[in-house]
């Protein structure tokens, strides 16, 4: 395709874990890049944000009069600025959250006065404009510079301090430094552990009331499964939904406490033997084999 004009490039970067974004642009005339932009953007993660943070940097480097023609990978993007204003233009919330990149991006095409083209390609494609892009945008993103584009994100505008006192009363906990949300994370464990000691159960009074076991119990739990805490707390405090216990709890639906796997000791005579805990883990004829492959792989 041959273009009289400006030629380039945009592409957004998106990095979950480290929760940051870059941008990077370029502009040449053909195949010569002759402004390179990167920067890193601020906001909500999103990819579509990083694309439109670098369409309207380019934009605001491209000169108006001349033509542009302009690649980026971002779907979404092309397809909301098509679809702006339309009345069956119905945008999802994800998407109303970049609409103020997205409105600046939108003003500053309608005030170009030369012809503007914007061109979907697949990513990573081998195209040079747009993979040059793509190396400025992964620089943005690795820049120590005030990000562009700011806007509230999750938990961060809280801008939480713990004070001295609270970090020697649960210490350990995490320095100034940490994203706002693992503080949260870790005051809320406090909480819910000064809550859970405040109730009269059970566990509670036999396991985090005791200051013995409440380390050994923390200790062990963090590196267990959700099902198997839930089966372990049920063992250590006697709630085990034995046959005895179901009896108890629903006495219409559970007649009787004997054990259901133990036989009678003779015709027509019940068991008498009660399935309780004890029986269960250690007496209890049918679950032999699988009591000693326990204890061979303890």
């Amino acid at each position: 395709m041959d273009w009289d004009g400006l030629v380039a490039a945009v592409d957004g970067s998106v990095d979950r874990r480290a929760e940051t974004m870059g941008a990077g642009a370029v502009i040449g005339i053909g195949r010569d890049p002759c402004i390179s932009i990167s920067f890193a953007v601020g906001g909500p993660l999103s990819s579509l944000r990083a694309e439109a943070a670098g369409l309207d940097a380019l934009l605001d480097h491209a000169e108006s009069s001349r033509r542009l023609l302009v690649f980026t990978d971002c779907l979404i993007l092309l397809t909301i600025l098509q679809r702006w204003g339309q009345i069956d233009f119905w945008p999802t919330p994800e998407d109303i959250k970049h609409f103020d990149v997205i409105g600046s991006c939108l003003q500053k095409l309608r005030s170009r006065v030369g012809e503007t083209k914007l061109i979907k390609v697949k990513s990573h494609s081998g195209l040079l404009m747009n993979d040059r892009a793509d190396a400025l945008a992964e620089l943005g993103r690795a820049s120590d510079e005030p990000p562009l584009w700011p806007a509230p994100r999750k938990l961060d505008p809280l801008c939480l301090n713990v004070r001295p006192m609270a970090r020697d009363d649960y210490a350990p906990f995490p320095d100034c430094h940490v994203a706002d949300k693992l503080l949260i994370r870790r005051a809320t464990e406090k909480v819910v552990l000064v809550a859970a000691r405040m109730k009269d159960t059970a566990f509670s009074r036999e396991m985090l009331q005791d200051p013995v076991n409440c380390g050994v119990v923390l200790h062990t739990v963090s590196s267990m499964s959700d099902s198997t805490v839930r089966l372990w707390i049920q063992a250590v405090t006697g709630q085990y939904p034995t046959t005895s216990r179901l009896h108890k709890m629903f006495p219409h639906r559970y007649p009787s406490a004997a054990c259901p796997w133990c036989q009678p000791r003779g015709a027509g005579t019940p068991s008498i033997v009660q399935d309780t805990l004890c029986h269960f883990l250690t007496m209890c004829p049918r679950f032999r084999e699988a009591r000693t492959e326990a204890h061979n792989r303890s």
